[in-house]
């Protein structure tokens, strides 16, 4: 493949341009359809510069970030010419504004090392890539001062942490499915402060909830929770402690989340599986919850017939595909319920359900009440 097709095709994959320069840095050649305006790369200019001034020609890759963007140099050695990739400026002429076009750091990285290794035969990780991009020894020594100086402060103060042994029998609580244990473990009284995750207290009690939320997905995965329904779970969870308030709301939700968790684990006691065919079939079901689901459809995807599989399901899970489907529709309405301002009626369309009052006539078979009650009962109250 030559080389113009192959940066004309990437530049549409990653959604950015790509330009090639001189040794003198002029612009040779732009790769992709975007704003040809002379101005959407002046950056580019002060990227090379500096690419030659850190790098002394030590590294072939160099990734620079500017406002939450990135941009990538690469040296084309036997050519002595330079490729960019990333930001550029898009000139709106409605609003006559300035706005970036750019892409992420992962992306950057992946399309760098292709480029390079088209050039030179030599193949680069992302983490390759990124260690040119910053001075190691540098960074190591500065973690190092970091460090020493934070751990004398902690020892002048002669405070603690709250013990581990806590955290042990917490998420132990939730990987067993022990609701009374979880309870008794908040209970517990110790002398020791939680973490400073952050200099602003609100943001450091966010910081310390997303760290207990995700330390407990995992609890609830060893425990039996299917991945893909927890790491869901676990960005909803997330997400309202990202918006919370106050302290108190962020506590309110980081201890539903575990004890959401604990009882999903619960309910998962009674049955398991390790039938590859129904492990899949799981899989499709998690990756599919805001779509209607039928039996047909997932006996096409696992090339099996739909009679066999409602049968091995059966036997293996203790219920039909279409009971198991909409007993974790309405386990994952339930988060919705307490922690979003979604309506009913979007809750409803957005897992699937032909009709508000089909969600809400499920919903009351299993929980003997009706979302609206459930909300009004469960969900967090915000302000407080």
């Amino acid at each position: 493949m030559r080389i113009q097709s192959l940066l004309e095709h990437l530049s549409k994959i990653i959604r950015v341009p790509i330009r090639k320069y001189d040794q003198e840095f002029a612009l040779v050649e732009r790769y992709g359809e975007f704003n040809s305006n002379a101005e959407s790369f002046e950056d580019d200019l002060v990227l090379l510069k500096r690419f030659v001034k850190e790098t002394q020609s030590k590294f072939p890759i160099q990734i620079f970030e500017g406002d939450t963007v990135f941009s990538a140099v690469i040296l084309n050695e036997k050519e002595n010419q330079y490729y960019i990739i990333g930001m550029i400026k898009a000139i709106t002429k409605i609003a006559k504004k300035k706005r970036k076009i750019s892409t992420d750091i992962e992306t950057i990285c992946e399309a760098a090392a292709l480029i390079y290794e088209f050039f030179s035969d030599k193949k680069l990780s992302n983490y390759e890539i990124l260690s040119f991009s910053y001075n190691e020894l540098k960074s190591e020594k500065e973690l190092e001062e970091y460090l020493s100086d934070h751990l004398f402060d902690y020892q002048e103060e002669g405070t603690l942490h709250n013990p581990y042994s806590q955290e042990v029998r917490e998420q132990a609580s939730i990987r067993e499915g022990n609701r009374g244990k979880l309870i008794l473990s908040f209970e517990e009284s110790y002398s020791g402060r939680l973490a400073i995750l952050s200099k602003d207290e609100l943001r450091s009690m966010k910081n310390l909830g997303i760290v207990v939320l995700a330390i407990s997905t995992r609890s609830a995965i060893e425990g039996g929770l299917h991945p893909e329904q927890a790491f869901l779970l676990s960005d909803s969870f997330i997400l309202k402690v990202d918006e919370a308030k106050t302290q108190m709301e962020i506590t309110k939700i980081v201890r539903n989340a575990e004890l959401f968790f604990t009882e999903l684990i619960a309910d998962l006691k009674g049955y398991s599986t390790e039938n590859p065919m129904i492990v899949r079939a799981k899989d499709l079901i998690f990756k599919n919850m805001h779509e209607k689901i039928t039996v047909e459809q997932l006996a096409q995807h696992l090339n099996t017939t739909s009679s066999y599989l409602s049968k091995t399901f059966k036997k293996e899970m203790n219920c039909t595909i279409h009971e198991f489907i909409i007993r974790e529709k309405l386990k994952m309405t339930e988060s919705l319920l307490m922690y979003s301002d979604y309506s009913i009626e979007e809750i409803a369309h957005y897992y699937g359900f032909s009709s508000q009052s089909h969600f809400g006539s499920l919903f009351k078979k299993y929980y003997q009440t009706s979302p609206n009650k459930f909300r009004q009962k469960y969900g967090v109250k915000r302000g407080i």
